[in-house]
Formats: structure tokens, C-alpha cells, sequence
């Protein structure tokens, strides 16, 4: 190695004490410090600073109907911030009970009615307990139609007597439909008494009031904004061989429930469902709902209509990703603004004090809420690493909190395996371990393949045209790191570059992009030597499925630049990072994957100190690993390299400098310099 690649490998690679850990995560508590939370731990809640202003500027409207997006990835908080922050604002709200007189008398105009708290339920059960008596009256041996009518009259002598006219409507309208019904209930009493007991029940059904108090269903959660959940439906019932309407029933829908209280539904499928969003969008913008637009109402109505409008008071927000927001605006350009209010959930947040601070007031609650074992200083720290390394980036942290709850409950078992009192850092470290490891066959067979000879990586020695890439694969449950063996051979001719992936469409648009990126670097590095008579065939070995973005284009650089040179490259060490044409090495994705993975083969096959992984410099911020990635790279026996110029790469690899111009020439001992002799050799 010469003494220049050697100080760019000294200066390149990067000081593992200097790495990521959980120590540093929370460095902002002392040991024994559980104080100063910013707060409260009954509703903690982590960053979404943005979301939380948008959900309480909506709350502090004036409107009866307050509605509000809520866009975000599942799990990320949206439940939880919108229908604490609703019910700490509600709780202001005056009492008031919602009551629907019955639809079966027509002479009533005014059906839904808004009492003081306390008050609608009240003679809603004044007039249930006449119903009952009279049914009680009826069912008697001695049953006098006329006594029991009687009976319910002076049980209704509070409704009858009522300060609201619409009350007193029903009262009187209520008694003369039971009186005309006098005669056929006599009749059914004398000659049909065993089958009309089983529907005086459901006969009376129609004269019962409809109640929605305040505080019965203060937060409804609807799993989906389904017409029938959100607004409810009639239901209309008849009972052979009476030749009437025997009862007709309001299912009341959230939207009626939550009377003073909150809805949650979840938007995702709105974009599939146009008639819904327009049915949402009509209601929103006049601020209550009509018994013909309930699921049923057109039928029931049946074009004679009374209508009915029933006054919507509540704050109503739904759940939607970005994605599916996205859609719906595609399909009503009106979208933003349809609703004022717009609460945007991040997906990750910045690492300050404060919200390690709120963070830590969540862990802590989250143990006292289901009743675990406490939460230590260090267990914290270790989740909050965690947190940081989902979010792939050492100074800030993913907010998808739910998605810890898994890890929280293993860690919570296995502190109580120990019969400890609190969680420490080891059982969220194995937690998380455990956690990752939940659905890794494919990565483990490939592991074993690899293993067995079956995938061709080699982890030691030199070979001249060949360099060990990292590829990332996505499954549902998380990604996982790959080594891939590129290769590059020279051959004669003229059309430079020869991607065989891109040439058997083997490779997405991003691949293909990136190929022509490289053939222009390395157009760029030989082309002003010499008319180059020479062309550079690359491949993916052993790749079988399409591949798609540009991580491994420097890799295949190196490959190239190697072939051509003819000089070996250290199989010990794994590359990774996009390339532009001067040679740049840029950032890309999974960098935590696909470190971790070439440590995981080489140490299988035993850790030789001279092993390890050149990735961008732009990607130093998401180098979080667990503890024995970390003990190796602290030990010396495994090697991060972080690279800004494919220059850099070259000489880390081969041991030779990558060479500058002087006058026409190259120094021969460098990597252009065997460039620029196989250029002469190939012409002559």
C-alpha cells in the first residue's frame, strides 16, 4: 500500500468512539433524575408540534361542527393527541341531551329536540314507564283497553302539561293513535292473545322516544368513515298478517352519538368512495344531517316526506395517510378547501432535550398505564436509540411510537423472568433484538446460502475487476442488508459501457439512470487519454430479481476502474453509495442494513481486523448499531471508511493512489497511470 492511499484510508475512516449510542441519547437526565417531564404523563405526547396547534386552533372554533384532517402514518399518535386534546376541550361544553320524537306519527313537525342536561332523559323515561305500564295493563288477564289508556294518560300528565309544544304533540298525537288502535288491540287480545304477546312489544317500540345525552359516547373511534357508522340508518319493520307499519327505528350513526363529543374515522378508502366524501363534504358545509340522507331515509319516506334535521355538534377528524390524501385531491381538486383545518403528524422529530424529555414522560407512562415493571434511566436511553434507529438518523427519532409497544412488552416479560422491579437497558436491547428477528427467514436462508458457497461472496484476498456491493431488501415487516458481487471485464470496443442488468431490462428506471451516470464518470476519467479502443462489460452476479436505485453505482466504478487498470481489489471490504459524473460519492438508503449485514458474513467466517465497509460521508448520521456491531468497530476488528469522491474508494480498496496529471502523463504507480498504459498498449 502506498503511503498516500494509506493516509486516505487513516483519514477516512471513522472513529467508532465518536459513533452513535445510548448513553449520548440521553445525556440530558442525570442518573436519578424522573423530574421536570414538560408533560403531563396521563397524556404524553412526543413532538408533532404542528399537528398540535392545528388540533387546538380547530378545537377553539366557535362552530357547533368543527372538522379536521389528520394526516400521518398509522401509529404515529393521531388517535390518541386528537381525542385527548377534544376531551380536555369538551369538558367545557354545556350538558344537553338530544331527543327524537317517534317518526310513526306524521302530525309531528318538530321531531329533534335539544333539552337542557338531565332534562331530555328525564321525560325520555317519563314516557317509557307509561309504555311500559300500558303494555303491563294490556297483558293482564282482565285487561280493560280503555282502564289502561287511562293509566298511561295520568302517567303522561308531566308530558301533557310540558312548556314545549312539540311535547305536548307527541302526548296528544300518541293517545289518539292508541285510541283509534283500541278496538283492533281488543280484538287481538281475544282471539289471538299468545301471538300478540310477542309483538305488543315491538308494536309499542314505535311510540318511544330516541335519546342522545351528552357524555353517553363522548369519543367514538369508527374503524373505517362508513356511511352507516358515521350517519346511521332507518330500519323499518312490519309484522305479518298487521296491515300496517308496525315500528320504524333510527340507528343513530357517530356523527349523532358523539353529540358534544369527538369522532375518529379512519379516511383511508375515501378516494374509492366519491358518493361517501360528497355525502361528508354536504354534511360538513351544513352542519346537520336529514333522515333521508340516513341509510334507509329515501325508502321510509318514500317521497312523502317530513323532514327532519338533526343538528351535528361535534369535533369530527379523520384519519387519513399522505398517500390516500394525496388520491382524494386527485379526485376532488377542492380538497384543501373543503375543511379548514389540517393537522400534519411527522414522521420523525428532532432529538432536542424536549423531546427526549416528552419522550421519556411517554415511556413512563406507557409502563404505569398497563401496569409493568417501572422504566430505569437506561432503559429509556436504550429505547430512545432505538427509536433514533428506526428513524435511520443518530440526531432524531421516529414517531411512529406505537410501533414500540411490541418491544415495551417483551422487554416488560423479560424483566419480569428476572423478578426485577424495573426495566433495564438488557431487556430492551434484547427486546429489540427479538423484534427485528421476527420475520427473518429470507434474510437467514440467504445467510445460509451464502454460507454454504451457494451465493459466491468472498470476505478475503484480492481479484481485479470484482468489488462486494450492498443491497438492501424491503419486506413488510422492515428491510435487511445483501452483499452483492459486482464484476467488470474489458473488452474490445467502442461503445464504452456495458451494463448487462440494463441490457436485459433487468434493472428500474433509477438503475438505468445510474448506469449512465457511471458511464459518463468513467467516459470522463479515460476518454481525453487516447481514442479508448476498449469497452467495460458490468454485471450484478447471481442477481435474479429486478433491482431498481442507484446505491450500487459506485461500486460498479470501482469494479470498472479496477478492470481496466488491472489492478486487485481487498474482497474484505464492502461498498456502498451512489455516484454523479465528476465522481461524488452521494448518500443513499438502508446504510445501517447494509454495514450490519457484511459484518454479520464476515464474522461467521471469523473477523480477520483488516475487514470492513466504505459508505458515503453523507450517511455518517445513520450509523446506529447494536452493542456488537459496535464492541467490534471500538476493538479495531471491523472498519468503517466514509468517502466523499470515488478517488477516495479507489485507493482505500486497491492500495494504490487514484494519481494526478503531471503535464500528459500519470504517475505509473497509480491507478490512472495503468489506465493510461492499457490505453497505450490497446493502440499499439
Amino acid at each position: 500500500m502506498s503511503p498516500d492511499s494509506a493516509s486516505v484510508r487513516q483519514k477516512c475512516r471513522i472513529d467508532p468512539n465518536g459513533l452513535p449510542h445510548p448513553e449520548l441519547c440521553f445525556s440530558v437526565f442525570a442518573p436519578a433524575d424522573d423530574s421536570g417531564f414538560p408533560i403531563s404523563e396521563d397524556r404524553p405526547f412526543v413532538a408533532q408540534e404542528q399537528a398540535r396547534r392545528a388540533i387546538a386552533e380547530m378545537l377553539d372554533s366557535s362552530a357547533d361542527l368543527r372538522l379536521c384532517w389528520l394526516v400521518g402514518l398509522p401509529r404515529s399518535g393521531r388517535h390518541t393527541l386528537a381525542s385527548c386534546l377534544a376531551q380536555e376541550a369538551a369538558a367545557t361544553e354545556p350538558a344537553e341531551d338530544q331527543i327524537l320524537l317517534p317518526l310513526i306519527l306524521p302530525s309531528l313537525t318538530d321531531r329533534w329536540i335539544a333539552f337542557p342536561g338531565g332534562e331530555g332523559v328525564r321525560l325520555a323515561h317519563t314516557a317509557e314507564r307509561g309504555l311500559l305500564k300500558l303494555q303491563s295493563d294490556l297483558l293482564d288477564s282482565n285487561a280493560d283497553t280503555d282502564a289502561a289508556l287511562a293509566h298511561l294518560a295520568e302517567s303522561w300528565r308531566e308530558l301533557a302539561e310540558h312548556r314545549l309544544e312539540a311535547v305536548r304533540a307527541y302526548c296528544q298525537a300518541a293517545a289518539d293513535k292508541l285510541s283509534e288502535r283500541a278496538a283492533h288491540i281488543r280484538w287481538r287480545l281475544q282471539n289471538g292473545r299468545g301471538e300478540y304477546i310477542d309483538d305488543l312489544d315491538a308494536s309499542l317500540h314505535r311510540y318511544r322516544w330516541g335519546i342522545l345525552a351528552k357524555g353517553e359516547d363522548t369519543g367514538i373511534l369508527c374503524p373505517s368513515a362508513d356511511g352507516d357508522e358515521l350517519f346511521g340508518h332507518i330500519e323499518t319493520r312490519g309484522f305479518a298478517p298487521l296491515q300496517y307499519c308496525d315500528h320504524t327505528t333510527v340507528s343513530a350513526g357517530a356523527l349523532l352519538k358523539a353529540r358534544g363529543g369527538t369522532v375518529i374515522a379512519d379516511g383511508d378508502r375515501l378516494a374509492q368512495q366519491p358518493a361517501l366524501w360528497q355525502q361528508i363534504k354536504r354534511t360538513a358545509k351544513r352542519g346537520y344531517i336529514e333522515l333521508s340522507d340516513l341509510g334507509g331515509g329515501e325508502q321510509f319516506f318514500n317521497g312523502d316526506r317530513h323532514e327532519v334535521r338533526i343538528p351535528i355538534k361535534a369535533s369530527v377528524f379523520i384519519t387519513i395517510t399522505p398517500l390516500a390524501y394525496m388520491q382524494l385531491a386527485e379526485l376532488d381538486p377542492d380538497l384543501p378547501n373543503a375543511w379548514p383545518h389540517k393537522a400534519e403528524f411527522a414522521d420523525s422529530a428532532e432529538l432536542s432535550d424536549c423531546h427526549r424529555r416528552e419522550f421519556a414522560a411517554w415511556a413512563v407512562a406507557w409502563a404505569r398505564r398497563h401496569g409493568k415493571a417501572g422504566m430505569a434511566i437506561d432503559a429509556i436511553a436504550a429505547l430512545l436509540y432505538c427509536c433514533s434507529a428506526k428513524a435511520g438518523h443518530s440526531e432524531r427519532i421516529d414517531l411512529q411510537l406505537g410501533e414500540l409497544e411490541p418491544i415495551l412488552e417483551r422487554a416488560a416479560h423479560l424483566a419480569s423472568l428476572r423478578q426485577a422491579s424495573l426495566i433495564k437497558d438488557r431487556d430492551i436491547e434484547a427486546a429489540w433484538l427479538s423484534w427485528r428477528r421476527r420475520a427473518s427467514l429470507l434474510e437467514e436462508e440467504l445467510q445460509r446460502d451464502t454460507a454454504e458457497g451457494i451465493i459466491h461472496i468472498e470476505t478475503d484476498g484480492k481479484t481485479v475487476g470484482q468489488v462486494n456491493g450492498l443491497t438492501v431488501l424491503e419486506q413488510p415487516e422492515g428491510a435487511f442488508g445483501r452483499p452483492q458481487r459486482i464484476t467488470a471485464v474489458v473488452f474490445a470496443s467502442k461503445d464504452g459501457l456495458f451494463d448487462i442488468e440494463r441490457e436485459c431490462q433487468n434493472g428500474g428506471k433509477l438503475y438505468s439512470k445510474s448506469t449512465m451516470i457511471l458511464n459518463g464518470f468513467i467516459l470522463g476519467c479515460i476518454g481525453g487519454l487516447h481514442v479508448w479502443p476498449l469497452g467495460v462489460s458490468v454485471c450484478l452476479e447471481q442477481s435474479y430479481d429486478s433491482i431498481d436505485g442507484d446505491s450500487a453505482s459506485s461500486a460498479e466504478a470501482y469494479a470498472a476502474l479496477s478492470a481496466i487498470a488491472d489492478v486487485p481489489i481487498d474482497q474484505g471490504i464492502a461498498v456502498t453509495g451512489s455516484i454523479d459524473q465528476f465522481g461524488n460519492v452521494q448518500a443513499v438508503g438502508g446504510i445501517a442494513e447494509k454495514v450490519r449485514c457484511f459484518f454479520q458474513l464476515c464474522s461467521s467466517r471469523g473477523l480477520t481486523g483488516q475487514q470492513g465497509v466504505i459508505i458515503p460521508r453523507a450517511n455518517l448520521h445513520e450509523l446506529i448499531f447494536e452493542r456488537e456491531l459496535r464492541e467490534s468497530l471500538q476493538q479495531g476488528i471491523f472498519h468503517i471508511w466514509a468517502v466523499e469522491h470515488v478517488r477516495e474508494g479507489i485507493e482505500i480498496l486497491t492500495g494504490l493512489p487514484m494519481g494526478k496529471l503531471r503535464g500528459d502523463r500519470y504517475p505509473k504507480r497509480s491507478i490512472m497511470g495503468k489506465i493510461q498504459a492499457a490505453a497505450d498498449e490497446a493502440e499499439r
